[in-house]
């Protein structure tokens, strides 16, 4: 499955996400935070209510229920233009009705409303979010990378047993889109904007793991087993033990894969070039190791850790593993040992092997003439 096949609704982002994905790098701005929020939360009551019809006091602003970022934004447009009297913010709406917007929910404020004029004063919000829309605008529709987050700002009301159903491989159609049986689902993240890889791994791990956990909870009487294994490839990309914001929330995503999802039957393959640079939470949850070739002497050291005192020594010899060469340990195995893999059928084999730039370069003048189609190819990216 590629980006351009994978539906992943905005909707499903919590707080944190929101607001690193919709504020820009300026978001510090107290007021564009509480503005998106109150927007945000108050949207998602407006759609999610109870089955009585009034506001669900269980909706919050980390829900991950449906909201429209059309209206969000017109809510912000209608504040950047705000006017004030007797502390209260006042619009006319599109028929003519004078309304105000307090802290209670009020529906007219997802409308195109104007302000009211005459001898009233600016509010304090007035000309404040002018900067902010022009950013989520360009975001919203400018952007064909963001199309599987944002479907060009179009309505992304997608059941959620469907975007479900999509990423653990059950038979189902979204949006003109079918998506066969499958018990490995491949999902590849390389057309994806590298600020939003992260938050895309991050909510993909929180809905396999909720699913998860809810099916264990309505079937604690049944036999059924539903596991999964997650395998999170290149995660040194995207589950680093540095403390930036931008990789906390995958990193508590994975975190409680590797710390709580093997009792609801989810488990987790991290793999990496560099296992050095892995959260510890993350790799001190993890039952058996497979180690192939590692030349970088952290990397070699941090293997070293994890084997007992009187057998470290087998790890002197990381360096110069052959190919398909690995030292595997842990519960996997009754004890450590270095294993030749099987070599995959020619037929079969990934093209990933290194270039061989000695010989390659021993070769006469290669003449390129598919300039034109890889330019076009990386500006269409």
């Amino acid at each position: 499955m590629t980006v351009s096949d994978l539906k992943l609704p905005f909707w499903l982002m919590n707080s944190e996400e929101l607001e690193d994905f919709f504020l820009d790098t300026e978001g510090s701005d107290h007021n564009q935070k509480n503005i998106l929020k109150k927007a945000i939360t108050w949207n998602k009551k407006k759609y999610n209510k109870s089955p009585t019809g009034s506001y669900n006091e269980k909706v919050t602003y980390d829900s991950p229920v449906y909201f429209s970022i059309k209206e969000v934004l017109q809510a912000i447009k209608n504040y950047n233009v705000a006017k004030e009297e007797g502390g209260k913010i006042k619009y006319l709406t599109s028929t003519g009705v004078s309304v105000d917007i307090g802290e209670d929910i009020n529906e007219h404020l997802f409308e195109e409303l104007t302000p009211i004029t005459g001898g009233r004063q600016v509010s304090s919000f007035n000309g404040k979010f002018t900067g902010f829309i022009t950013r989520l605008e360009n975001k919203i529709s400018g952007d064909d990378r963001y199309n599987f987050v944002l479907n060009q700002g179009n309505d992304y009301n997608l059941p959620l047993q469907d975007i479900i159903k999509q990423i653990i491989g059950h038979e189902v159609s979204i949006s003109g889109k079918d998506y066969s049986k499958t018990n490995v689902t491949l999902i590849d993240l390389s057309g994806i904007p590298y600020e939003i890889i992260s938050m895309t791994v991050a909510i993909l791990s929180r809905l396999v793991f909720n699913f998860a956990f809810h099916w264990k909870k309505a079937n604690l009487n049944s036999d059924v087993e539903t596991p999964f294994l997650i395998v999170y490839e290149e995660a040194h990309n995207y589950i680093p033990k540095t403390g930036e914001a931008k990789y906390k929330t995958v990193r508590n995503a994975v975190e409680r894969i590797a710390k709580e999802g093997r009792k609801y039957g989810v488990s987790a393959m991290i793999v990496s070039q560099r296992p050095s640079e892995i959260s510890e939470t993350i790799f001190s949850q993890c039952n058996s190791f497979v180690v192939m070739r590692l030349t970088n002497p952290h990397d070699q050291q941090y293997i070293r850790k994890l084997l007992p005192d009187d057998i470290g020594s087998i790890t002197d010899n990381l360096s110069s593993f052959d190919q398909r060469h690995a030292l595997i340990l842990g519960d996997a195995v009754s004890m450590p040992a270095i294993i030749e893999v099987d070599e995959l059928d020619k037929n079969r084999l990934p093209k990933s092997n290194d270039v061989d730039f000695i010989q390659t370069w021993r070769k006469d003048w290669y003449e390129m003439t598919e300039f034109e189609d890889i330019v076009n190819n990386i500006m269409n990216k």
